[in-house]
Parts: C-alpha cells; structure tokens; sequence
C-alpha cells in the first residue's frame, strides 16, 4: 500500500493480515504533477504479541495495541505533511474543480464539508481534497489526504454505505468510528494540483433545515478565510497577505447547509453561471 504526502511517496509493508486491513484506512495515491518526490519505506511486523514499526531503517518501536500503532501511523504522516507545508497558511476547506475552475468549500470541522465534496463529486465535479488546503503563491494545493467518512454520515451517502457495509471501521483519536477512502481506489480520477481559486463558499451548518446561497463582499470573505485557517511557521504578516490575496480574485458565497442534495444542486448552479458569464467580483 502506498500513502502519497506532497513530497514523498511512502510504501507499507506489514506480514500482519488485521494490521494490513487498518492500514487501509490512511492509503491514499493521488496523482500530484509538478511536485518532486521522494521514496519511503514503513514497515509494520508482527512478532509474537508485539507489533514493530520500522521507518526507513530506524530502529522498530514495539506496540502491544493495534489501534495504538495506527494513530501512530497517521500521526507520522500528517507530521510529514505539515513539515512539507510548514512555511504556507493553511485553510480548513475541502477542493474541487469544474469546468476549469477551483472551488473551495471553507469551515471548521462538523460544517459538513465532507459529505457535501463527496456529494458534488457524485454530480461531476473532480474531487482534490476534504480536510484541508495550503494557500501558496500560485494560490491553493489540496492536502493529499484520504477521506475520513464517519459512520454517522453514511446515511447521507447510502452509495459508499453499500461500499463500507463489510468493511471493519477505523477508530480516532476520539474513539469515532470511520472509514478511510481513497478516491482514486473507486476509479475516479483523483488529481491534486496548485492553481487559483475561482469559487469559495462559506459553510454555516443547517442540519435538518433548508439549503440556501448568497453572494458576499470580498471584505466579509476576508473574514472568513482568516477565522477558518492557521498560519505556519515563519513570517506570520507575509502568511496573512497571502491568505488575503485569495479573495480578491474569487467570488464568495455564504452557503446555509441543510438538505444536502440542494446544497450540491446550488454550488454546481454557481459555477455553471459563472462558467458561462463570470459576474464582476465584489
């Protein structure tokens, strides 16, 4: 099994059957143009009672508990993930692209980004990233990360329900079951690049209730890209502006998200529309 990050490649190997069923939970091999790439080697070995993790030759550590050594798997690689992005503001967004352009689904975790990405990508859309983007010069990257689908959602995507129905879940750091998923694994073309952002919409929770979307100022986006995202190491004014310049050329929409096939149905509404005659930005 392979789990890309944005600079490395890194192969999984485990002589452990229930090992090498979780570790199918964080697999993950977009294909990321553009960025240079190095070959890594993890190894998990099941001696005895005792589960050893090797890394590119380190000395193994010895894991009694399952569970315990997959966090430490994940915890590994989304170390590596923000020491590669360690320098760039990064925004809590999902990514997808349509007809050329980018959109970004913006807000805090339980927002519903997931499931609605997942949702646009069954209309079409070709999906980048659920969890989070890196906001560089050329604009935005997708984390290459596998989508986490908790067991609470299925019932809003009874497609990948039937998919997962014989599959044992993983479990996080807080004890939520959920099932990792590749995109690329399906099928689907799952391609990752750095480009600018055409589209951000804004997700306020509305769970239950009705979907509605509405334009916003470029200032009132501002606002939200600043309150959803964290900025890296280095030079915090520099990170900020460049945060900011993200706004300036996309058009900001508040999306109020409750029935999820009519969120879906009104975010493809906008970029068909824009695709067609781009409005003056605010």
């Amino acid at each position: 099994m392979t789990v890309r990050t944005f600079h490395r490649e890194i192969d999984i190997a485990t002589n452990d059957k229930d090992m090498a069923a979780g570790c199918a939970h964080v697999g993950a091999h977009p294909d990321v143009p553009g960025l240079p790439v190095a070959r890594h080697a993890m190894r998990i070995i099941r001696s005895g009672r005792q589960l050893l993790l090797e890394e590119d030759g380190e000395q193994a550590r010895a894991h009694s508990c399952p569970a315990t050594l997959l966090r430490n798997v994940r915890w590994r690689i989304r170390r590596r993930l923000a020491q590669e992005m360690s320098d760039a503001p990064i925004l809590n967004a999902a990514s997808l692209t349509h007809g050329g352009m980018r959109v970004l689904l913006v807000g805090p975790r339980g927002s519903g980004k997931t499931v609605l990405a997942l949702k646009l990508m069954e209309a079409g859309l070709s999906f980048e990233g659920d969890h989070r983007v890196a906001v560089r010069s050329g604009g935005s990257i997708a984390y290459p990360q596998p989508v986490r689908i908790y067991r609470s959602s299925l019932e809003l995507l009874p497609d990948f329900a039937t998919r997962f129905h014989s599959r044992p879940p993983a479990t996080d750091s807080s004890d939520h079951r959920y099932f990792g998923y590749d995109p690329a694994s399906a099928g689907h073309v799952w391609r990752i690049s750095e480009g600018p952002v055409d589209v951000v919409v804004v997700l306020a929770a509305n769970f239950g209730g009705a979907s509605s979307i509405r334009s916003i100022s470029t200032a009132r986006l501002i606002q939200h890209l600043m309150s959803n995202s964290r900025l890296g190491q280095g030079a915090k004014g520099e990170q900020a502006a460049r945060l900011m310049t993200l706004a300036p050329g996309a058009h900001g929409y508040d999306l109020s998200h409750g029935n999820l096939g009519e969120a879906a149905r009104l975010i493809v509404r906008v970029l068909e529309r824009h695709a067609a005659s781009p409005p003056a930005r605010n």
